[in-house]
């Protein structure tokens, strides 16, 4: 499978291709005038702090602070260099500020050794906009030029990625509602890859997990770093379609985590 401009051989040994990436839709702006939907009610309350002491928790960013959208809570330093990103709010399970993202928007941490990982957990609450155009992906989370990535695909389906030494592997999971907050993660803890969707509507969460058989350890010597709302495909760097839309509570860990620690983490314990 090709993506980006990169073959994917996947553990069949047969390669696949798809189409050539097609070229970003509509910048994803709001409507305007009398036609513009109210905007909602500030959130009234204090900035939102990472309150896991987790030594497996590698980056937080709960892009509260305006000042400071781009401080990661993690307390390993991974602070974010943002460009073009503006605030929103995200009102489940419980009203917080967040940020929104479209094509002209960047969110980077620069590589560390804290990235490489022999498992890893990717997660944050998304809202987007729209499915990407046919055949591509939209990235939410990347870390390390896909060595593990959590995107949207042209179905606005969950699509996780973790690369060994040999394979890259995917997961496809369940689908999310444009215009519909969801939490969205991926984890791989080796052998397995699971796609997580998880709503604040009560119904339980979307769990989609498969095997990798290379028994491979962990790719780990890409020199990229974290993308938030874009994918990386090395050595081009970022390319495809970037996510237009909402996106809070940014969370990398190094393990993979347990159903119930993602639920934790999204602030919803009782699913």
């Amino acid at each position: 499978m090709r993506l980006g401009g990169v073959w994917l051989v996947m553990a069949t040994g047969c390669a696949f291709r798809l189409p050539d990436a097609a070229p970003a839709g509509a910048d994803g702006a709001q409507p305007a005038g009398d036609d513009a939907p109210p905007p909602p009610p500030p959130v009234d309350a204090p900035f939102v702090t990472c309150t896991t002491s987790d030594p497996d928790l590698a980056v937080c960013l709960e892009l509260e602070d305006p000042a400071r959208l781009g401080l990661d809570g993690s307390g390993k330093a991974h602070d974010a260099t943002l460009a073009n990103v503006t605030t929103t709010q995200r009102p489940v399970p419980a009203p917080s500020r967040a940020a929104r993202v479209d094509i002209t928007s960047d969110i980077t941490i620069p590589d560390s050794a804290d990235f490489n990982m022999s498992g890893y957990t990717l997660a944050a609450w998304v809202d987007p906009d729209s499915a990407p155009p046919a055949g591509d992906e939209a990235g939410v989370l990347d870390l390390g030029a896909r060595e593990a990535a959590l995107v949207l695909d042209d179905q606005g389906r969950v699509t996780c990625y973790a690369k060994t030494t040999q394979t890259l592997w995917f997961r496809t999971g369940a689908a999310i509602t444009s215009g519909q907050w969801s939490f969205v993660a991926c984890t791989y803890q080796e052998p397995m890859l699971c796609a997580y969707v998880l709503r604040a509507d009560g119904s339980a969460p979307e769990k989609s997990c498969g095997s990798t058989t290379d028994g491979a350890p962990m790719h780990t010597t890409s020199t990229f770093g974290v993308e938030v709302g874009n994918v990386v495909d090395a050595p081009a760097g970022p390319t495809g379609v970037r996510m237009h839309g909402g996106v809070d509570a940014v969370r990398v860990y190094r393990r993979g985590l347990a159903q119930s620690e993602l639920c934790a983490s999204a602030g919803l314990p009782s699913c």
